[in-house]
């Protein structure tokens, strides 16, 4: 699925940095999600992480590849940790998808994952287009 702002530069007043560790690791863990989504390239996701702990990503990445739900409920656990701020999670689900976005697009199956992890983070997935 094209997604148009995913083409755009990143900016303070859509696109803020998540920030401070927990947000970081929200990150990691939601990149693995879209990772191990079909049609995308884990190994490119990983080395866009930029900040987010990669340790957390592989971990959860491992975990995720292992299948079954409590898996995907231990990361979407990990994403939720910063819901109760809208800007953080806003900026956290942004950053998730631009990190896994193979230019503009994401896969049918990565556009069915961020949604799950906008619902996590109490966000509305229309509002990134899905």
């Amino acid at each position: 699925m094209k997604l148009d702002w995913l083409a755009e530069p990143a900016d303070g007043a859509h696109d803020g940095a998540p920030d401070g560790a927990e947000a970081m690791a929200a990150v990691a863990a939601g990149c693995a999600l879209l990772a191990v989504a079909e049609g995308a390239d884990a190994d490119a996701i990983r080395a866009r992480l930029d900040g987010a702990p990669a340790a957390t990503f592989d971990e959860a990445l491992q975990r995720l590849r292992a299948g079954g739900p409590v898996a995907e409920d231990e990361a979407l656990t990990t994403v939720r940790a910063v819901k109760g701020d809208a800007a953080q999670a806003q900026a956290v689900a942004r950053a998730c998808c631009r990190r896994a976005a193979n230019g503009d697009e994401l896969a049918p199956a990565q556009v069915a994952a961020a949604r799950r992890i906008c619902e996590a983070l109490n966000l509305s997935p229309t509002q990134f287009g899905f």
